[in-house]
């Protein structure tokens, strides 16, 4: 998880370009540790750059906790959240084990990570992105990183794909509550890009396509973050090869009862 924060001063950041130089400095943080490649510009400003780094379980609540608040009382509010854990496949899924004549629990790895991860990230950053805020506040934001098996399920990782589903889902579900809240969501798709997480036989599948480069999914993140039309939160920012990166609205089944509950919905939250 990545957050950007400012330090509580009279100077509040308003501006997108200090927003983006903030978060360069969150993520130079992670790349130099060796979480994560490096995905932004070589030739960065990075002499002012403050960042804190924290080793974090994101299948416990409690060290998510603490990961947040040690940034709130670092720098008096977070301002951008990015859910970005993840990890392959664990486990057979489609091979169930007997063990003593007994049926044994499936490995949920990849569940507990990829989607309960998120989901405690989501929520944590729904309290803290509205602590400290001030009237003329520009949009808060939380941004969760997903993958391509959202809209092309991958057939040798069912219950990946069912992570990346369920991210998909809750921040379209999320949008117009969040929206009360003035807090922006968003979900990044890119296709394969050349990490550690491509394992070998996706690898394999994927030979002679174009992937992603790491930096086009840094600036995808930081664009969808920073944008202020509330007109997109909940959109999913996709970037399906080396191509043009697309953002693409929620579709939704429309007319007769479906209309009719959206509606009720929205006049609920409202």
């Amino acid at each position: 998880m990545w957050s950007c924060a400012r330090k509580r001063d009279t100077n509040r950041i308003t501006s997108a370009r200090q927003r983006h130089k903030s978060l360069a400095s969150i993520i130079f943080l992670f790349a130099e540790t060796g979480n994560i490649r490096r995905i932004w510009g070589s030739n960065s400003d990075k002499s002012n750059s403050e960042a804190i780094g924290l080793r974090c379980d994101v299948t416990s609540w409690a060290d998510q906790l603490n990961l947040f608040q040690t940034a709130f009382d670092a720098f008096g509010s977070v301002d951008v959240v990015v859910a970005n854990a993840g990890i392959n496949e664990t486990g057979d899924y489609t091979t169930p084990k007997v063990k003593d004549g007994k049926l044994e629990k499936p490995t949920m790895t990849t569940i507990d990570v990829n989607l309960m991860g998120t989901a405690y990230t989501t929520h944590l950053a729904i309290h803290f992105l509205q602590l400290d805020r001030k009237p003329d506040d520009v949009l808060n934001s939380s941004a969760g990183l997903d993958g391509t098996a959202s809209w092309q399920p991958a057939a040798t990782g069912p219950m990946y794909s069912a992570t990346k589903c369920g991210v998909l889902g809750m921040t379209r579900s999320l949008a117009y509550p969040l929206v009360q809240k003035k807090i922006r969501v968003a979900v990044v798709h890119p296709f394969f890009t050349d990490t550690a997480l491509l394992d070998t036989i996706n690898r394999v599948l994927a030979a002679g396509l174009a992937f992603v480069p790491i930096e086009r999914v840094g600036g995808t993140i930081i664009l969808a973050a920073t944008d202020r039309d509330m007109s997109t939160t909940g959109a999913a920012w996709v970037l399906p090869d080396g191509g043009p990166l697309l953002r693409l609205e929620g579709e939704a089944i429309k007319g007769g009862v479906y209309d009719i509950l959206t509606n009720r919905a929205m006049q609920f939250e409202a």
